[in-house]
């Protein structure tokens, strides 16, 4: 979004930083920035550390801070915020303190607060050194004082610290990055996947919809490559670790498609899950036909017996009959020794052609065979997961638009009727952007169930999405839907992952999704980020937000008849004691009318870190979504 736009989206109370890095400070004077310092109408404030072109903080980059303080105070020498070197004299004698578990985001020493009353009420940053400024730069081209600088700054990263003159700081310290382009490594990543295939049919290079799993030191991904407009791709690809995130080895999964050895037309929906029992990976997708239309024909089952480096072709799991069309396929196995049902695995899928009714399949020997089952449930997107005790819940986006589960507790040989979670409270995702509120579900060790979810009910007018969580203990009955991510803008496609080896109030979440900072835009203007957050109380609370790469512009991405994709879902997985690692689609600039569309992890994994928990008003829902049509829809 436009800088000048940022400073419109300052709430009353709200305190905002920005740093300009040293290279675009150079050419960028301080009086450049003047039309935006003041805005007296609006109560928005500004002062600035580095008033002079190319003299900056302490990194030699030019920071800039303000707050909206309500109303226009009566002078800014007495009310108004501030930015100053950490070891000036007004930042030692300040009112602050350092927010706990601060880690210093903007790298440098600096203070911000806000004056009241000729009193500095601030926080302190940890000091480094002063840095001497450096010569002024000449005057950029075109720019004159008091006139906007010709360069159009874009957003990279925002957060906000929430705060009332005067008051103790609620927040912890937050930044507004700029730069002259959009930043893709906000965050190291690392390449997993990239679209091999030079098929006519379909558009390359692209990949989306990845899925993971990790077991042992073992994290394998899976993700559609070669996208089709209409559905489906030319292959699933895969890429595997067995360091825990080291080194990766990819590939392409062999004879599903008719590109890579197999009989059917496209291939989509890929899901990922270890079977302990029996050493076997599996890879679950769905086989496509187009003839006459694009139907899901049969969902499969590719197997590694050799940790997930080389696969077979694959065991049909389920296939399609007369009118039927299958869709939106899952799986898990049951890896608790001491369950009953120890080593069975699972594979839940839908069949668009009779009004998305739910079937489960059943395997005992490692994914070589299957068992089909009917449900009375009706709905898309389904996600098994295991409960120590060998009961398997089954969260899903019902036709209604409720989330909700299912459950068997004999082994997956009879399913049993589905009770609520909840209502989702549906926000349409601005730019035609392909999403929708399908569950991301994971388990503990203790077996409580944790679903998230993109719902808007937390923002005022359902403006824009959140990601929300329930959780369940009990099997039949959900907890209160609580806010994931309150950083404001649009949060959508979660991808939830939980440390097996934790469980209550200790247990280790990972959270990973995708975002507009703005959530009103258009498919030009909206700017596509992936970020991510933690816990370490089983949800508690949540760490601040870390973009992790992005801007995007939507026409970088696969385009659909549903609309512009990095995929229906994502997935994050959390190694145990360890870091977690998301797989994700990150697109930059077609070349050449080729896309650049690929499949990134963060490199070496995300830490999975927390906020200390504090006492906070009940999440309380504020508004009420679009009315959604009963419908069977399909996703493929």
């Amino acid at each position: 979004m436009r800088f000048r736009h940022a400073l419109g989206l300052i709430a009353p109370g709200a305190l905002v930083l920005v740093r300009i890095p040293p290279a675009t400070a150079q050419g960028f004077s301080y009086e450049d920035l003047k039309p935006w310092r003041r805005r007296p109408a609006s109560g928005v404030l500004g002062d600035a550390l580095g008033e002079q072109p190319g003299c900056g903080g302490p990194d030699g980059a030019l920071y800039v801070v303000w707050a909206n303080l309500d109303t226009a105070p009566a002078g800014p020498a007495d009310n108004h915020p501030q930015v100053l070197p950490a070891n000036s004299r007004n930042s030692r004698e300040a009112n602050g303190r350092v927010p706990a578990g601060f880690t210093g985001p903007l790298g440098d020493a600096l203070r911000i607060g806000v004056r009241s009353g000729g009193r500095d009420n601030g926080v302190v940053v940890p000091e480094v050194p002063p840095r001497a400024c450096t010569a002024p730069a000449p005057p950029r081209a075109g720019s004159r004082p008091g006139t906007p600088s010709p360069v159009h700054l874009e957003v990279d990263l925002m957060h906000l610290l929430t705060r009332r003159a005067g008051a103790a700081v609620t927040a912890a310290v937050a930044t507004l990055l700029l730069t002259t382009t959009p930043a893709l490594a906000n965050v190291p990543v690392t390449e997993i996947g990239a679209d091999t295939f030079t098929n006519a049919t379909s558009q390359h290079r692209t990949q989306v919809e990845p899925d993971t799993f990790q077991f042992g030191t073992t994290i394998v991904a899976a993700q559609q490559t070669g996208r089709f407009f209409d559905g489906g791709s030319s292959d699933i690809a895969f890429a595997t670790s067995t360091d825990n995130g080291a080194t990766w080895t990819r590939g392409n999964l062999p004879g599903i498609t008719t590109f890579a050895g197999g009989s059917f037309n496209r291939v989509s929906d890929p899901a990922v899950a270890f079977d302990s029992l029996h050493n076997v990976w599996m890879i679950s997708t769905l086989g496509l036909t187009d003839t006459g239309g694009v139907v899901g024909r049969a969902v499969l089952t590719s197997r590694s017996t050799d940790g997930g480096l080389t696969w077979g072709n694959p065991v049909v799991t389920a296939n399609a009959t007369g009118s039927a069309n299958l869709d939106k396929n899952w799986i898990a196995c049951d890896n608790t020794a001491a369950s009953p049902f120890f080593g069975r695995c699972y594979t839940e899928f839908d069949d668009n052609g009779a009004g998305n009714a739910v079937r489960m399949a059943r395997s005992t020997n490692g994914g070589l065979s299957w068992t089909v089952v009917s449900t009375s449930v009706t709905g898309l997107g389904g996600q098994p997961v295991v409960r120590p005790n060998g009961t398997v819940l089954v969260p899903y986006l019902s036709n209604n638009n409720q989330i909700r589960s299912f459950r068997s507790i004999d082994g997956g040989v009879t399913w049993r009727a589905s009770v609520l979670v909840s209502a989702v409270q549906q926000h349409t995702v601005a730019g035609g952007l392909r999403t929708s509120p399908l569950p991301s579900a994971e388990i503990d060790s203790a077996g409580t169930a944790y679903v998230a979810w993109q719902d808007c009910r937390f923002q005022s007018g359902c403006a824009g999405n959140d990601i929300v969580l329930s959780k369940s203990t009990s099997e039949t009955t959900w907890g209160a839907v609580t806010r994931v991510t309150s950083d404001g803008g649009d949060h959508f496609i979660p991808g939830i992952g939980v440390d097996r080896t934790t469980s209550g109030g200790a247990a280790r979440v990972a959270v990973t999704y995708y975002r507009y900072p703005v959530s009103a835009c258009t498919a030009a203007t909206c700017q596509l980020t992936v970020a991510a957050t933690s816990s370490v109380n089983g949800g508690a609370s949540w760490a601040a937000p870390t973009q992790i790469q992005g801007p995007m512009t939507l026409s970088w991405t696969a385009d659909t008849s549903q609309g512009r994709m990095v995929g229906d879902y994502i997935s994050t997985s959390v190694v145990p004691g360890g870091n977690a690692f998301a797989a994700f689609a990150v697109a930059t600039a077609p070349t050449g009318g080729t896309f650049n569309e690929n499949t990134f992890t963060v490199t070496g994994g995300r830490p999975v870190a927390g906020a200390a928990a504090t006492a906070r008003a009940a999440d309380v829902p504020v508004a009420t979504g679009e009315a959604v049509a009963e419908t069977a829809r399909t996703a493929r």
